[in-house]
């Protein structure tokens, strides 16, 4: 072993000095190399990770700060704000529906006088008896066939029964249709007892604001 050292030796020293600069350059970098691969490579990675993190924290940061500012130069907006606005739809819908209601109320005969101008109408046929007139509790009116009651309108109906020919009949009719307040027609039921004269059934009803029993 020793006699090989100092065979190596003798090469050695029989080598020029760019010669032997490169075999301790090759030693240096052999012995060198292991150990950067092995401790200092895996400490550059993490540097190199904990870099870009940094940076896309940094971008994500910006972001925020964008966001942020984006907010504060929104508007605030009430949570009520739609609430009011379906409140002020519904108040406006319920005043055009009483202007409705007025104008078209001041074109009705009122519960009052109803049954009095139809009686009044009934004297002028000489050719009618009257045999019974009802009158109906007055009800709240819906709106709609499903809807919810109209504040403040009311429906008051009548039923009148009277015996009479059907010319008179038909001539009382027209009376009732050329009145100047006006009312509603529900229904006329007109059934033959003793010819030539009939017994006929008129049921009308009138709208109003006042809750109350119809005149009498």
């Amino acid at each position: 072993m020793k006699a090989k050292l100092l065979a190596l030796a003798e090469r050695f020293d029989g080598l020029t000095l760019r010669e032997r600069l490169l075999i301790l350059i090759t030693l240096v970098v052999a012995l060198v190399l292991p150990t950067f691969l092995y401790l200092i490579e895996p400490a550059q990675k993490a540097k190199a990770g904990v870099e870009r993190r940094a940076v896309q924290l940094e971008a994500e940061l910006a972001n925020k700060k964008l966001e942020l500012v984006t907010l504060k130069s929104r508007p605030l907006v009430d949570p009520n704000d739609a609430l009011r606005s379906q409140l002020a739809a519904l108040q406006a819908r319920e005043k055009a529906l009483d202007a409705t209601l007025l104008e078209r109320s001041a074109r009705l005969i009122s519960p009052q006088e109803m049954l009095e101008v139809l009686q009044a109408a009934l004297a002028e046929q000489a050719g009618l008896t009257l045999i019974s007139a009802r009158k109906g509790d007055a009800e709240q009116v819906a709106e709609g066939p499903e809807g919810a009651p109209l504040k403040g309108v009311y429906r008051h109906d009548l039923t009148l029964v009277v015996a009479g020919g059907y010319f008179d009949v038909l001539a009382y009719v027209r009376a009732l249709e050329s009145l100047p307040r006006r009312f509603f027609w529900d229904a006329i039921d007109y059934q033959v007892r003793d010819y030539p004269r009939a017994e006929v059934t008129l049921k009308l009803h009138t709208l109003s604001t006042e809750k109350g029993w119809l005149g009498v």
